[in-house]
């Protein structure tokens, strides 16, 4: 590669690192500018620089990772009006955010494997969940995920099974949609999945083959 090139890729590699991640010394991340539960979709255009918003799911895939945004109905377990941001996730397109330079203290997270053996960092206090994959020794970030503080549980109201899931879309919601939706995740991969709220026992089938609902 010629010189000039390779001093290109490097600016645009280190900016797109900067516009995602800590800003200053004080590790201001672009994600603290929305305040759950009470930021909108105008406030998710003016931070992330995107044109509109769906609810009661968004999902933009921007330069340096995919965003998605999770709106609140009005009749779900938030007691908060249509419209506030209840839940964020970032996955990353880069393996360029070492988890030691997101945070030093790790000792209020539970660490977990998921699935795929990769480490899961939770923290309830902070409403924060990271994604962890391990890649020449180093643990790297591939996803964040933002959600109500525990301090926040005050605003729970109780689940109403018949308004709460008006927010489902059947035969244009995936699975990641759905669960990201319903803040559940479910180790069956299978077709027929249960997913047990507080409350009630959801039944959900889905679809090997996109859904068409034109006749």
């Amino acid at each position: 590669m010629p010189k000039e090139k390779l001093i290109i890729a490097i600016f645009c590699v280190i900016v797109l690192a900067i516009s995602v991640y800590p800003q200053s010394s004080e590790k201001e991340y672009i994600w603290q500018k929305i305040v759950l539960l009470k930021s909108d979709c105008e406030d998710i255009k003016r931070v992330f620089k995107v044109k509109e918003c769906e609810i009661p799911f968004s999902r933009y895939r921007l330069t340096a990772y995919t965003l998605y945004v999770n709106f609140s109905t009005g009749m779900d377990k938030w007691n908060v009006e249509r419209g506030k941001v209840v839940s964020m996730a970032f996955s990353l397109n880069f393996l360029n955010l070492k988890l030691k330079d997101f945070e030093r203290d790790f000792s209020d997270y539970t660490i977990r494997s998921n699935d795929t053996l990769d480490l899961v960092y939770t923290n309830e206090k902070k409403g924060i969940e990271l994604l962890v994959v391990e890649k020449s020794k180093e643990k790297w970030i591939r996803e964040i995920s933002i959600f109500p503080a525990k301090d926040c549980e005050k605003k729970i109201c109780p689940f109403d099974i018949e308004e709460g899931w008006k927010g489902v879309l059947p035969l244009k919601m995936n699975r990641v949609e759905f669960e990201r939706l319903i803040q559940l995740k479910s180790k069956n991969k299978g077709n027929f999945v249960d997913y047990e709220t507080k409350n009630v026992l959801v039944s959900v089938v889905y679809s090997e083959e996109p859904c068409s609902n034109d006749n």
